[in-house]
């Protein structure tokens, strides 16, 4: 993964938190990017220290593809808590991803896993287009504060990598 270059929140090392690029961002998926953890995304939130929490973000991309059987894996890592997020990783037929109260329901929906159940693990999820079709990948999540339960001042969960395979 690779930064966009911004300066999101210096408090805790001046260029440490920024978006990953080529990454499509809800306008509140402030932070996705950890340059101290540069080998995965990192959908963080700090309440209590001014980067609020997000509800029904999104970070995605949109791949157009042919008919054929399909793999997404989504290598998770870890979050800070169970507590700290709710988290799909989501294939969608479309250009976009539903929201998360959606996402279980969503007649778009080729394809979901629950990323903070799943963690430490490759979540596979596998599909079949008929025809043609731009589909799209990625995450749609909440974070929560663990300041008020934990003393944690942060919530974050780290994704190691998507990978899209073609199934023979």
């Amino acid at each position: 993964f690779a930064s966009d270059g911004s300066d999101l929140f210096s408090a805790v090392g001046s260029g440490r938190m920024q978006k990953v690029s080529g990454w499509k961002h809800s306008d509140n998926a402030y932070i996705t990017y950890d340059a101290s953890c540069p080998t995965s995304i990192t959908l963080w939130s700090a309440a209590v220290w001014g980067i609020p929490n997000v509800t029904n973000g999104k970070l995605y991309q949109t791949v157009n593809l042919q008919p054929g059987k399909y793999v997404l894996n989504i290598d998770v890592g870890y979050a800070t808590n169970p507590a700290c997020a709710d988290a799909f990783g989501v294939v969608a037929r479309g250009e976009t991803l539903p929201d998360y109260t959606q996402v279980t329901s969503s007649a778009n929906i080729l394809g979901y896993s629950d990323l903070i159940a799943n963690q430490r693990k490759v979540n596979s999820l596998a599909f079949t287009l008929t025809s043609a079709s731009p589909v799209t990948i990625g995450i749609v999540y909440n974070t929560h504060s663990l300041y008020e339960t934990m003393g944690i001042p942060w919530s974050e969960l780290h994704i190691n990598g998507f990978e899209l395979l073609i199934q023979q």
